[in-house]
């Protein structure tokens, strides 16, 4: 394929996965007619399986013990999503809608396929490109829709989404256009503020891990944005005014203080743990779910649950997998993703493979504080960073071979 169509299949791709959370903001915040939510979403969903099809053409596996150990995560898989299925003899259309629209119940199955993504460096600066003018997009939408950033559930919905992406450029920055290097490092602080005032831990701990992450991996390059030049004066600055003045740090971190040591989670992971006695080795299936009682009009912030006897997310990644897969779903994400961390970070010889190991190690830690698997644009790029660390012909290549093929092609 040559490489305009995979340009337009890229944008179109990227485009799709920002839109479907943009279009869930929306909906939530204005609650336009749901007919119309539908057909957005699932215009945004085929345009996003028909790009995705023509961009996995890395077919080519290069470790044995990938292809082995890959092969057999997909067929259990498969077998999850055929058992989750098998309970439900007569589906419907409100089933179906509801199988697609979640994001953290089919597509985490599916996007592992994301390691064949194509390993063309010159389709990397598009994307990177496009991860960071949706990050300018997420400032867009602060000054128009302010909430995002001030109120818990908007927050929750959309930082993660729009943000991580800036901070993916600031990661691999060494090969990127340095003036939006800074560009995405404000877009980056803008949402680690917003985590630090809303007291939100893990996602605060995600986007604060990928900050420092992006600043190490650029210790060992000449080729850094001036954002890591002058990172630790930067840092010094900031401590420093948070010292001086109080009611600056007061307000960024009272909510944060508070909740340090609170234990929100103990009461949902020992129901879990009840209802997972008998499905431990191989979890629930697709649909899985877990008894966990929460009376209505329950409040936690401002956010009002709704009375549930069930539920089909438990808030960590790794029992989420158990959830549907059980133990033996865990044992082969583990045996797939650890291996790729340590080859990416340990084995390669060039920055661009090591940055893909941390990412992958980055999401490894994620889950173990929250980090839910789901249809997002973080988590697609971890299965995209997991078939980097796996290709031994791209681990093998210098710094100057991958930045040479950037710049070739670098996208301004």
């Amino acid at each position: 394929m040559s490489k305009q169509p995979k340009e337009k299949y890229v944008k179109h791709f990227v485009f799709s996965v920002y839109l479907l959370t943009i279009f869930q903001l929306i909906y939530y915040k204005y609650e336009f007619n749901y007919a119309i939510f539908q057909i957005l979403w699932l215009s945004c969903l085929a345009i996003m399986v028909y790009s995705a099809y023509y961009l996995l053409t890395d077919q080519k596996i290069e470790s044995r013990y990938f292809r082995i150990v890959f092969t057999l995560f997909l067929l259990y898989e498969s077998l999850t999503i055929f058992r989750g299925l098998l309970y439900n003899t007569n589906p419907n259309a409100d089933e179906l809608w509801f199988l697609i629209s979640r994001t953290h119940i089919l597509w985490p199955f599916i996007i592992p396929l994301m390691v064949f993504f194509t390993k063309d460096l010159t389709i990397f600066s598009l994307l990177f490109s496009w991860f960071y003018k949706f990050g300018l997009v997420f400032l867009v939408m602060c000054i128009l829709v302010p909430e995002v950033i001030t109120q818990r559930v908007l927050a929750d919905m959309i930082i993660i989404a729009m943000v991580t992406g800036s901070g993916y450029y600031l990661m691999f920055s060494a090969y990127l256009e340095k003036k939006r290097a800074n560009l995405a490092f404000i877009v980056l602080m803008v949402g680690i503020i917003s985590f630090s005032i809303l007291a939100r831990r893990s996602d605060l701990f995600t986007l604060l891990a990928i900050l420092v992450s992006a600043y190490f991996l650029s210790l060992k390059t000449t080729l850094k944005p001036n954002v890591f030049r002058y990172f630790p004066v930067f840092i010094t600055l900031i401590v420093i005014i948070l010292i001086s003045n109080g009611s600056i740090y007061s307000t960024l971190t009272s909510r944060l203080e508070q909740r340090l040591t609170e234990d929100s989670r103990s009461y949902v992971v020992e129901f879990f743990w009840l209802s997972l006695q008998d499905d431990f080795l191989l979890g629930k299936g697709l649909n899985g779910t877990y008894y966990c009682p929460i009376g209505g009009e329950l409040e936690d912030e401002g956010v009002i649950f709704a009375e549930l006897e069930f539920r089909e997310v438990i808030e960590n990644g790794y029992l989420q997998l158990m959830l549907t897969g059980g133990l033996i779903h865990l044992l082969l994400f583990l045996l797939v993703l650890i291996p790729a961390a340590i080859l990416g970070i340990f084995y390669s010889s060039n920055l661009f493979a090591r940055a893909s190991g941390v990412v992958v190690l980055l999401w490894l830690i994620d889950m173990l504080l929250y980090g839910v698997p789901m249809l997002r644009i973080n988590y697609i790029f971890v299965w995209i960073c997991v078939g980097i660390c796996y290709k031994s012909t791209l681990r093998k290549k210098t710094n100057e071979e991958i930045n040479q093929e950037f710049q070739e092609n670098l996208v301004i």
